[in-house]
């Protein structure tokens, strides 16, 4: 598993970091949660890395259980991969 690098970390925009996580499917809350890389940078304030959440019932139900939230960047920050 790839490590968030310690200048995406001192970038992060914690005021819109996805602290409280629901699944898209059934606004559950139970699951657990990691952050990963997935390159994703459509926009200008999203830093490459996900908070991917795996909801607990859903997947227990054989259903789709996986949100994504993305990691968005302070304002005006611009790096460089």
């Amino acid at each position: 598993m790839q490590q968030m690098p310690p200048r995406i970390i001192d970038a992060i925009d914690h005021d819109r970091y996805p602290y409280i996580l629901t699944c898209i499917h059934c606004d559950g809350r139970i699951g657990h949660s990691q952050e990963v890389w997935t390159g994703n940078r459509g926009e200008d304030d999203k830093s490459g890395w996900e908070v991917w959440f795996c909801c607990h019932p859903c997947r227990d139900a054989d259903r789709p259980c996986e949100t994504f939230s993305p990691i968005r960047l302070k304002p005006g920050t611009e790096l460089w991969y």
